[in-house]
């Protein structure tokens, strides 16, 4: 399978489509395509990290949570990641780093704000060759 992201056209907000070898591949896609659609993650350089450890009910809601809760370090603390490393997802559990740099208005173009990531619509299976992830974005 090859790991790739489409966009998803939705009224009013945006999504992402998301096909990739294993389930660690899609929360990694996953968090790229969300900041890329805020901002240039190639021009985002890793010179800070921020260990992330979560726990949820489900691998949907774990995958909604993850995604929230980077977003939340881009909005609170002004934070751009480009790298991102998980270390374990088992029994509904992730065990990551992330890495980037701050905001600097000289460096960095922000396209978007992405307020939340919903349920709606989200989808997060195993499939034949794979694993496979759809994901909408309150804009």
């Amino acid at each position: 399978m090859k790991n790739r992201i489409e966009l998803l056209d939705h009224t009013g907000d945006t999504g992402l489509k998301i096909w990739g070898g294993t389930m660690e591949d899609i929360f990694i896609l996953a968090a790229r395509g969300m900041f890329s659609v805020i901002y240039d993650v190639g021009k985002v350089a890793p010179r800070q990290s921020r260990s992330v450890e979560l726990k949820a009910e489900s691998d949907s809601e774990l995958f909604v949570r993850w995604l929230n809760h980077l977003n939340f370090l881009f909005a609170t603390e002004n934070l751009l990641f480009c790298r991102f490393d998980l270390f374990e997802i088992k029994n509904h559990f992730l065990t990551a780093t992330v890495s980037g740099e701050e905001f600097s208005a000289a460096k960095h173009e922000i396209f978007s704000e992405i307020k939340a990531v919903t349920y709606h619509q989200l989808k997060l299976e195993q499939i034949k060759d794979g694993w496979y992830a759809q994901v909408v974005f309150d804009v």
